[in-house]
């Protein structure tokens, strides 16, 4: 009695099909991506009394020290109940801490945060964000 040994004979073409989509999907996604980042323009810092680079240094740097300051005044490790197996129905006590596992630093929500002061500072002290386009060049005619 032979044995037949064909049950995952479409498998092949499966993973060649899939393997095809993915490699289309990720050549469109990148060309997309290239031609977002072809314009040229970029934002930058302008403050409306026309202050220059010096000025916005020292207000960056400025900035950049108080929102520091401001959030090394917070905890941001997340706490051991964050973790699902603490939950009583994943240890024998409600109280399980393992030993293997250090609270996580949460640098989502730190960079976030140092983000979001650092623009406030920057807009009180005047300076706004503008986009620059690049200049088009003209035709001489």
């Amino acid at each position: 009695m032979a044995t037949d040994l064909s049950y995952n004979t479409g498998m092949r073409q499966t993973m060649t099909h899939r393997l095809k989509r993915f490699l289309i999907l990720a050549v469109a996604t990148t060309a997309l991506l290239i031609s977002g980042c072809t314009s040229g323009a970029y934002w930058t810092w302008q403050h409306p009394q026309g202050l220059d680079d010096v000025a916005l240094q020292q207000a960056q740097n400025e900035c950049q020290a108080m929102a520091e300051r401001e959030l090394n005044k917070f905890d941001y490790y997340r706490p051991y109940d964050f973790y699902p197996w603490n939950y009583k129905r994943y240890s024998r006590t409600g109280h399980y801490r393992p030993y293997y596992v250090a609270p996580r630093y949460d640098f989502q929500r730190y960079n976030f945060d140092l983000n979001q002061l650092y623009r406030f500072c920057l807009q009180a002290k005047g300076w706004q964000r503008v986009i620059i386009e690049p200049q088009q060049k003209q035709n001489p005619e």
